[in-house]
């Protein structure tokens, strides 16, 4: 028997290097040298920088290495003949997360290691050279006179537990009053402390950052970083505008201290991507190598049949407008899209601020609305966060699907739309502060079920699987809420009572087709 397995193995080995194992080290080296390459030339050549650095070097890698792995290597996957699909998903994700990490390392050396330094002797030849992304300065002295200061916090954690404080701090040269030495200090606190506490926070934390800045050696600084995108230079171009209206801000350039040595940063990435590297091709090639070769599938792939059924296929098909829900589908796709533009445009990824969340679209307190009813709607598309995004998706693939292919599209959008409406509304009545996000209308869908478990719509055999869906997908939710002050749970029980009163009309006008559908 051990014979026959090593020989199996061994015949196995080529076909497995050829047909899986080659293919992913192919896409792993395009994504990673042709991604690089792409910012290279865009940032050095075009001198163009349109979003925010963490987009580029981390979002936009992570993004692509999945689609591109999802499209290119999941039939590849399918070579192996696995236990299960949850084994299947697990191959995928370790495929995906070991060409993202490659591909976002290939791109932090390549801006490290291949944008040229510009060396000037004073601070006002930094001027001459807009373009530059790093810049040394022999001779130049702060004007610690006129410095700036902007305050920005923001909500974080997993519940809302913690609250981050960030100080920005910048100066002039006094041989150039147009450029900018530039720092920032941050500091988490909890956010279960009262606000004199958080005040108090806030305030120690500008003493220490100022008295830090004003003392900073800048005989250690080895270069400067030019600071041309993101949240750092959008709060030292408000903090210049506030202080300085009538100078044009455009003008300005701020430029980042760092004391590494631009070799030992370009030798610790290297070693860095090198490690990934070497981890993450070994840990594919042996979970390549463990299970037998799947030849029946193949077989089929050699003859273009359809690939069997997976979790990242059923994910892919609810953002696929050809699929039945297409309501479900439409939904996803606006609250998606919104956050997407929202990223492009600057908004913070994970925690952005109440500020951010204002400008892009989100409510205040109703008695500040001032006529602008229209941020009741684009509040509801509008998520702070990618976690609070993920929660509201999952949530309505699963409520959402289940709904819709039993009452229909158009009634599950007015149970949507008007569950989200009546939600946002009583929220900014009752609360002091910025409101965003689809949890007012998703709960409107966990009433609209509510309503047809009462009324027995489902056969009883369905009956139970359906309680399991609404208590996990909104009854934890409102439990949290109860003990997480963070957590808006004006908004869940609104929408619930609006999709459980609007789900009883329609049952009482439509529960023949409803049963129906049901089945």
């Amino acid at each position: 028997m051990k014979k026959t397995k090593s020989r199996k193995f061994i015949d196995e080995f080529p076909l497995k290097i050829k047909r899986i194992y080659i293919p992913y080290i192919a896409l792993m080296l395009t994504l990673a040298l042709g991604y690089s390459g792409l910012v290279y030339v865009i940032e050095t050549q075009f001198h163009w920088y349109p979003l925010d650095e963490k987009i580029i070097e981390i979002i936009f890698p992570f993004t692509f290495a999945a689609i591109a792995s999802i499209v290119f290597l999941r039939k590849k996957v399918h070579f192996l003949k696995l236990h299960n699909d949850n084994a299947f998903t697990i191959y995928q994700m370790v495929i995906i997360l070991s060409v993202s990490l490659v591909t976002v390392q290939s791109v932090l050396l390549a801006k490290t290691a291949f944008y040229p330094i510009i060396s000037t002797f004073n601070a006002n030849q930094v001027l001459n050279y807009p373009n530059a992304n790093y810049i040394t300065i022999e001779k130049g002295t702060v004007n610690y006179a006129s410095t700036l200061k902007n305050l920005e916090h923001r909500v974080k954690g997993k519940r809302n537990e913690d609250l981050e404080l960030n100080v920005y701090l910048a100066a002039p040269f006094k041989e150039e009053d147009k450029l900018w030495l530039a720092i920032s200090f941050s500091k988490t606190i909890s956010n279960r402390m009262d606000a004199h506490g958080k005040a108090d926070a806030f305030d120690e934390l500008i003493t220490s950052s100022l008295d830090s800045f004003k003392n900073y050696d800048l005989n250690k600084v080895s270069y400067y970083k030019i600071i041309q995108t993101g949240t750092f230079k959008k709060q030292l171009q408000e903090a210049f505008q506030n202080k300085y209206a009538n100078r044009e801000v455009k003008d300005q350039v701020f430029i980042l201290p760092k004391k590494e040595s631009l070799k030992v940063s370009i030798d610790r990435r290297l070693r860095l991507l090198f490690w990934i590297t070497i981890i993450g091709t070994l840990l594919v090639l042996i979970m390549v190598m463990i299970p037998p070769l799947n030849y029946v599938s193949i077989k089929n792939y050699d003859n273009g049949k359809p690939l069997k059924d997976d979790l990242l296929k059923d994910i892919i098909g609810c953002l696929d407008f050809r699929k039945p829900n297409k309501i479900t589908t439409l939904l996803l796709w606006l609250n998606l899209g919104y956050f997407i533009v929202a990223i492009l445009m600057g908004v913070h990824f994970t925690s952005p601020s109440s500020q951010e969340i204002l400008d892009f679209g989100g409510a205040p307190p109703f008695s500040s609305l001032h006529g602008n009813y229209w941020r009741i709607i684009t509040a509801m598309f509008l998520h702070a966060g990618i976690g609070h995004l993920f929660n509201n998706m999952v949530i309505l693939v699963l409520l959402g699907q289940e709904i819709e292919q039993t009452i229909g599209g158009k009634k599950m959008l007015i149970i949507y739309i008007t569950a989200g409406i009546t939600g946002m509304v009583l929220s900014m009545h009752m609360y002091n502060s910025i409101n965003c996000g689809a949890s007012g209308a998703i709960f409107g869908l966990s009433g609209m079920l509510l309503a047809l478990l009462l009324y027995k719509v489902y056969p009883s055999k369905m009956r139970l699987g359906k309680w399991v869906l609404l208590i996990f997908t909104s009854g934890i939710s409102l439990i949290f809420g109860f003990f997480i002050p963070q957590v808006n749970n004006m908004a869940h029980l609104v929408g619930l009572i609006t999709g459980t009163a609007l789900g009883i009309f329609f049952i009482m006008h439509y529960k023949d087709e409803f049963t129906k559908n049901a089945r």
